[in-house]
């Protein structure tokens, strides 16, 4: 029932049996009329009867509202995929069922415009050598450049850079840090933007060098990535809508459930890593205020899945392309096996996310 799937992107997740039956019939009848004014009532009533906004009130805000009603009356928009996290490399058939997921994605029967990657590309060159670095670059572009069929929009993840976690005698050459990741992914800048319709995407750079951590990078961005986001928030059109694509979370729920972050708390309460989430999200949150058509907030990294709405922006941290890392035996990381993500923008500022497991 297309009509009923419409409803339900729109924020509309409970209809009486009797009348989801009725909308379907009405829309399929040539010679349906219908008073525009109450049909468009009955569907607002309806929602606010089942949307509860981040504050816990029982109706949504009237700049929602009012954002439903447009899109009730006349449905538009465009559809991107996100994947994140494939960890490509050489074992486990990774190359083969990454592969098959983006067949996957390109064949549904609303394939999306273009493609979102989350970085993670490939496995790890945090602490690899340049012969494995290399075959783990070759691989990911035996795949992207064979299945990709629609326009790729990468991001860099802490795994893409080259040499953080090396011993310091080793941290050194051309190639050293992001550079090469960035060379792989066709990047000119860490951080860039593009538009789709009356959409504007702002991909972000989320991964910062932290040599006192085993890891070798921390969740954060720079001061010169903070100015330029500063400068292109005031630049963009206030009738634009506007979609962040970040590897780490920038807020996320799931990052208290990967690891025994309750116990490693201990005895002050749960810790969560630095990696893990960003530890500007506060600066951030405060910038975002500033700017009612921030819309969405979409990332990886954790290889959990959540969705969280906060100050009316909603957060979707997704699952992992590779599920528990190519694992044959345990396909699933914790809950969440291998999967991508749908995502429907509509002109409006409607944002759904679906996800989907391909294998």
């Amino acid at each position: 029932m297309e009509r009923v799937q419409h409803l339900k992107f729109f924020g509309i997740k409970k209809f009486p049996k009797k009348r989801i039956k009725s909308l379907y019939i009405l829309s399929n009848c040539k010679n349906f009329q219908m008073d525009r004014k109450k049909f468009i009532a009955s569907l607002s009533l309806a929602s606010t009867a089942h949307i509860s906004s981040a504050s816990g009130h029982k109706y949504m805000n009237r700049d929602r509202r009012d954002r439903l009603q447009d899109s009730v009356k006349k449905f538009s928009g465009f559809r991107l995929a996100h994947i994140t996290d494939p960890h490509i490399y050489p074992k486990n058939q990774a190359p083969e069922k990454m592969a098959n997921a983006l067949r996957h994605i390109q064949t549904q029967k609303e394939p999306p415009v273009g493609i979102l990657s989350g970085g993670d590309s490939i496995m790890d060159a945090l602490g690899a050598s340049k012969e494995y670095t290399r075959e783990q670059w070759k691989l990911w572009h035996d795949v992207i450049d064979t299945e990709v069929k629609v326009p790729f929009y990468p991001c860099i993840g802490n795994h893409d850079v080259w040499g953080w976690a090396m011993k310091e005698g080793q941290k050194n050459g051309g190639d050293y840090g992001k550079k090469w990741a960035m060379d792989e992914l066709k990047l000119k800048e860490r951080f860039y933007s593009f538009s789709i319709e009356n959409w504007e995407f702002i991909v972000l750079d989320s991964v910062y060098p932290s040599f006192k951590s085993g890891s070798g990078y921390t969740a954060r961005i720079d001061e010169q990535q903070f100015k330029w986001l500063e400068n292109k928030l005031k630049s963009i059109n206030k009738e634009k809508h506007i979609c962040f694509l970040s590897h780490i979370p920038i807020i996320s729920f799931c990052p208290f459930f990967d690891g025994m972050n309750e116990e490693k708390g201990k005895p002050n309460g749960w810790l969560v890593p630095h990696e893990w989430m960003h530890m500007d999200a506060r600066r951030i949150k405060n910038l975002f205020k500033n700017f009612p058509n921030i819309r969405a907030c979409i990332s990886g990294h954790i290889h959990l899945q959540d969705s969280v709405e906060y100050l009316d922006i909603k957060y979707f941290c997704n699952g992992a392309l590779c599920g528990n890392w190519w694992n044959p035996n345990h396909p699933k990381y914790q809950e969440f096996g291998p999967a991508y993500a749908m995502l429907d923008f509509s002109n409006t500022g409607e944002v759904s996310c679906t996800m989907t497991p391909y294998q």
